[in-house]
């Protein structure tokens, strides 16, 4: 059997908080349920905390387990590293391989579609 958490000081509790203004921005009207709103517009810029197991590891949108200027240090340090061996063989290849692939695009486009988004109305 697994904890079930509840939302009373001292207990375990998995929760994510998010800004109702962000979800609900520029206009929900007032007769549309909130779980709807939810599902169909919050993104992740309405997240304002996140607990889980009863410990906040989001607050205020910021993720706050994570340095997060030492791991973009960490990443430009990684990258700014000369290349290895299969990073060297890898970047040889695709050199290589270009002409191909640009050519066989050249030769092949996509078909012209209405676009990638259809408007559809939730009745």
């Amino acid at each position: 059997g697994g904890s079930v958490g509840r939302l009373e000081p001292g207990q375990r509790a998995d929760i994510v908080l998010l800004r109702r203004s962000r979800v609900a921005r520029p206009f929900i009207d007032a007769q549309t349920p909130i779980s709807e709103a939810v599902l169909h517009r919050a993104t992740k810029d309405a997240v304002d905390q996140v607990f889980i197991d009863g410990r906040r590891v989001v607050n205020a949108g910021k993720v706050t387990l994570i340095d997060r200027e030492a791991v973009l240090t960490e990443i430009a340090d990684r990258l700014a590293a000369p290349e290895n061996a299969k990073e060297l063989t890898a970047r040889t290849m695709v050199a290589q391989l270009m002409p191909y692939l640009e050519a066989f695009h050249r030769d092949n486009p996509l078909p012209q579609t209405e676009g990638s988004y259809r408007y559809n109305a939730i009745g």
